[in-house]
């Protein structure tokens, strides 16, 4: 599978999911069993218990399709809170236990953090479900952005890395966590040490929580870097990239763009 075939593929899914779940499944059955199958989220945002019926109902949607990896762009804990961080890891793990579905097959988990997983805590939604003085004591000891990596080897039981290269079936994904509000630095710097691993007409697969700049969802989009990732993925025409922090929509038609790579725009759960 090329990059042609991979966007007549998904734009013919896209744009049947878009109608209705009669289509989709029409379409999908015209298509043959597909090399790679994975369930793409982003922006979850869970604040408290309740907030993950959706979440299980998702990853069991993906369970029972039999999906090869679960990715997530970015924004799983609403707030920044350690606590939010173990209601998605529980959630994952019920469903796929030890990573793996009823079958025994192993389900790679493609995450990545987004800026809410490390700096919720600033934007007022705590008040919601927590006093003035429950927020003061959770910011000295749950707060992920102090934890990163802690945390993310508690719960998730893999070492952090800004960016990191997973496999898939033979299909290069590469995860970038959040870095700041211009950008994750060092990406043009992992794509050239992996050239030759991603070089050629296969697909990889690349994904952060902000778009890259000027790609998807149109130039003047809330949630753009700086541009070093376009910048940087703009030599691999095989590359497609997934990002969320905009939350828009799906069926707006410019969610997936074409140019000297593919930029795929998740919305929200």
């Amino acid at each position: 599978m090329d990059r042609r075939d991979f966007l007549r593929s998904g734009a013919m899914l896209a744009g049947a999911m878009c109608l209705d779940f009669k289509s989709f499944a029409a379409a999908a059955s015209k298509m043959g069993k597909p090399n790679l199958v994975i369930g793409i989220l982003s922006d979850i945002h869970i604040r408290i218990p309740e907030d993950v019926t959706v979440l299980e109902k998702t990853f069991k949607y993906f369970r029972d399709r039999h999906v090869d990896g679960v990715l997530i762009a970015g924004d799983m804990a609403d707030t920044g809170l350690e606590r939010q961080m173990k209601l998605v890891a529980d959630t994952w793990f019920r469903v796929f236990p030890k990573d793996k579905l009823p079958d025994g097959s192993h389900v790679e988990r493609l995450f990545v953090y987004g800026n809410h997983d490390f700096e919720g805590q600033n934007y007022g939604a705590m008040d919601v479900f927590l006093t003035k003085e429950q927020q003061e004591e959770v910011k000295k000891t749950e707060l992920i952005m102090n934890h990163k990596a802690e945390y993310w080897k508690k719960y998730y039981h893999e070492k952090y890395q800004q960016i990191y290269m997973k496999d898939v079936k033979g299909y290069k994904f590469i995860g970038a966590h959040w870095g700041t509000w211009d950008g994750t630095p060092g990406i043009k710097e992992f794509l050239d040490k992996n050239h030759a691993k991603l070089v050629g007409t296969k697909p990889f697969f690349f994904f952060q929580h902000p778009h890259p700049k000027g790609t998807c969802s149109g130039p003047l989009a809330w949630g753009q870097d700086n541009g070093d990732s376009t910048m940087a993925l703009s030599e691999y025409p095989n590359c497609v990239a997934f990002s969320g922090h905009s939350h828009h929509i799906l069926n707006d038609e410019r969610t997936i763009w074409q140019g000297a790579f593919t930029s795929v725009g998740t919305a929200s759960l």
